[in-house]
């Protein structure tokens, strides 16, 4: 027996409760790089996770969690490598799947995003969410009508989505359905009153309804919430240079008014009267 181990003989038995010890230490360490990143550590999160995964490259499981952890972050292009690896070993899941269209919908790979997402719509269409940014996937390559479609089916589960029903307003605003996408609108802002996006997409449909007054109040909001965002301060300035060139219109209609008031009077004080010739403030000479 001891020649065979001089070979690399190794005992399955033994490898296989040190693979199970080894992945449960992946385990707790996965969960602890989750609370770091809960509890506001995101650097610290991130790179550990990275740390993790480049010591394991093929666990399978640990791609996910790592992948999932990235995309909660914001970090796309550092969980799609994940969600790869994942694909190319035959994982094909409706979360992967998802998650997969997901990330390349937040990185801008939209055809790929939509085909993917379509994919996973395929494997499992009640998925919470999928409908929505499927939607937008559409949205953004100028696919409006089946943008909005998408948007509807995920409504018909799920009322109170706000990404369905963000997506509805700015769909239904390119179609020209402004009291429609205003309303929509509206039902967003309910869901999630702090999101810049939705303000702003409630005034460019009631600046089109001709509302200005009320659209310069929503892009006032949205630059409340996010200065950085140049949209809605440039919609603002024409609701505000609107506002004013009204005002300076009605100010000149007076003016006008008056003015023609003045000219119906003789000077002197006789009044031009429609019924008979002025009457003269001068005695008549004999």
């Amino acid at each position: 027996m001891r020649h065979l181990f001089a070979l690399g003989y190794r005992d399955p038995e033994q490898e296989r409760k040190q693979a199970v010890e080894q992945r449960e230490r992946r385990r707790t360490a996965m969960a602890e790089i989750e609370r770091r990143a809960a509890s506001g550590e995101i650097t610290q999160a991130k790179e550990a996770a990275a740390a993790l995964l480049l010591q394991s490259p093929d666990d399978l499981e640990l791609n996910l969690r790592v992948a999932k952890l990235f995309y909660a972050l914001g970090e796309m292009r550092l969980a799609l490598p994940c969600l790869d690896t994942l694909m190319h070993s035959g994982v094909e899941t409706p979360n992967v799947v998802h998650l997969r269209g997901a990330v390349l919908l937040g990185m801008r790979q939209l055809p790929m995003a939509a085909e993917q997402l379509e994919y996973a719509r395929h494997l499992e269409p009640s998925r919470p969410e999928l409908h929505a940014q499927l939607g937008w996937a559409y949205l953004r390559v100028g696919a409006a009508q089946q943008a909005e479609e998408a948007f509807r089916r995920e409504l018909a589960t799920n009322p109170r989505s706000y990404s369905a029903l963000h997506g509805m307003a700015a769909a239904l605003c390119r179609r020209s359905a402004f009291e429609q996408s205003a309303e929509h609108a509206l039902d967003a802002i309910e869901q999630r009153p702090g999101d810049w996006r939705t303000h702003y997409r409630l005034g460019v449909a009631l600046v089109q309804l001709g509302r200005t007054d009320d659209a310069a109040g929503a892009f006032q909001a949205a630059v409340r919430l996010d200065q950085r965002c140049l949209a809605p301060l440039r919609w603002l300035a024409e609701c505000l240079a609107e506002g004013s060139r009204g005002r300076q219109a009605c100010q000149d209609e007076t003016r006008r008014r008056l003015a023609t008031r003045r000219a119906q009077r003789i000077p002197g004080g006789g009044d031009q009267r429609a019924d008979g010739p002025a009457r003269s403030a001068r005695p008549h000479q004999q």
